[in-house]
């Protein structure tokens, strides 16, 4: 019997759409918890992908074939791109190439479940409100500017009444937003290329989530330290597993380094630094304890900055729609005397 798919089914299959947070969350817990129990995880992706649909089931076939042809466990986020999200794929490999798959994926996890999520949950919000709100403002905006603007002009010209300062700076500014209606076509376009190329809205976001990957770095070189690895080499091993180029080239300067200059790595500041130093052989406390406090910290600034931006948007909103009633009331309330004679 033929069954018209769900608007999920279709958000699924669409071209350019990477594993969501939860599936990629499942699937490095399930990478984990097969290492740990070790058993094969090839047959369980294999028979998870026969339940999966769209793009998911078709990575998790491939992943299946890369394990099933003998391929490292490390390998499998490279091999199969939009498989895992970035701090996935991170702890995967770095857990493939040192052993410590389950206590990191188990930490990755477990920094996501607090601070972050919250932080994660408020920039996925803004961003929708905010891209929402600017979608219907530059249509009201295109409206006014295009079609009821002109015909006003028209009318109150046709009536000689002299338009107040606010009006004809209004009309001017809804002139010039409507000889910038072409801005529509080039913005437009970058959008789609963010929605459906994966590759370049990561590289987009990469500068507004590196504070979140050095915390996640500095959680995943604190389950290296407890594991009894030197901190230099575990730096360098999270380096090569890295996707952020920048983070990438500190974690790796950082390896080189001794612990007191990890501050001029960029990875911890000069306090931080040492904190680390203070105290060696309570390194991966010092380190999760970081981790924990720069994640808080992030949370307070994204909270402060949605409360910004909101504010923003809205005090910019409503002088807008404050200055458009002024523009339009004040030539009325002239027009209505200039008729009734108050006025010559």
């Amino acid at each position: 019997m033929f069954h018209l798919p769900t608007p999920r089914a279709i958000w699924r299959s669409l071209p350019g759409r990477w594993a969501s947070h939860a599936e990629s969350a499942q699937v490095a817990t399930l990478l984990a918890a097969c290492h740990a129990l070790d058993v094969a995880p090839a047959p369980l992706l294999e028979a998870w992908a026969r339940d999966s649909r769209g793009r998911q089931g078709r990575r998790l076939t491939q992943a299946a074939r890369h394990l099933q042809a003998g391929g490292p466990l490390a390998a499998v986020p490279d091999r199969v791109p939009g498989l895992m999200r970035d701090e996935h794929a991170v702890a995967v490999r770095f857990g493939g190439m040192t052993g410590l798959v389950v206590p990191t994926v188990r930490a990755t996890l477990a920094a996501e479940a607090g601070a972050e999520a919250e932080a994660r949950l408020r920039v996925r919000g803004l961003v929708r409100w905010a891209v929402g709100w600017s979608i219907l403002a530059v249509l009201v905006t295109l409206f006014l500017a295009t079609k009821i603007a002109p015909q006003t002009k028209k009318i109150w010209d046709d009536f000689g009444v002299e338009l107040p300062i606010a009006t004809a700076r209004w009309l001017e500014a809804c002139a010039w937003l409507a000889a910038c209606r072409w801005l529509v076509v080039p913005l437009t376009v970058m959008g789609l290329v963010l929605r459906f190329s994966p590759a370049v809205r990561q590289a987009f976001a990469q500068p507004f989530t590196r504070r979140r990957r050095i915390a996640a770095a500095l959680d995943t070189l604190a389950v290296a330290v407890a594991a009894g690895q030197p901190i230099h080499a575990a730096a360098a091993t999270l380096a090569a597993c890295q996707t952020d180029g920048r983070l990438a080239v500190r974690l790796a300067d950082c390896g080189t380094r001794l612990p007191e200059q990890d501050a001029t790595a960029g990875l911890l500041t000069a306090a931080e630094g040492r904190e680390l130093a203070a105290a060696p052989a309570a390194a991966a406390a010092t380190l999760a304890r970081i981790a924990a406090r720069r994640r808080d910290a992030l949370r307070r600034r994204t909270a402060v900055w949605q409360r910004v931006i909101s504010l923003g948007m809205l005090a910019l909103a409503g002088g807008f729609v404050f200055w458009t009633a002024i523009a339009f009331f004040m030539p009325l309330i002239e027009l209505t005397e200039h008729v009734a004679g108050v006025r010559p």
